[in-house]
C-alpha cells in the first residue's frame, strides 16, 4: 500500500531527527548541560512520533489483512 510506504519514510525522517539530536547533545553536553537536555527531550519526542505513526501503520496492516 503506498500509503504505508509514505509512513515508512516518514518514520524514517523521525528516526532520523531524533538521531541527530542526540548526537549533538553529545556533542555540547559538557559545555552547555541544560541544551544538551533540552536536545535529548527533542529526541525523545521524535521517538513518540515514531511510535504513534508505527501503531498506525499496524492498524492499517491488520485492516488490510481483515
Amino acid at each position: 500500500m503506498k500509503v504505508i510506504s509514505q509512513i515508512v519514510e516518514m518514520i524514517d525522517d523521525e528516526l532520523e531527527g531524533a538521531e541527530n539530536y542526540a548526537l549533538y547533545a553529545l556533542k555540547v553536553k559538557a559545555d552547555f548541560p541544560k541544551l544538551a537536555q533540552k536536545m535529548n527531550e527533542l529526541a525523545g519526542v521524535e521517538l513518540q512520533h515514531v511510535r504513534i505513526l508505527h501503531s498506525e501503520v499496524e492498524k492499517l496492516i491488520q485492516e488490510y489483512r481483515d
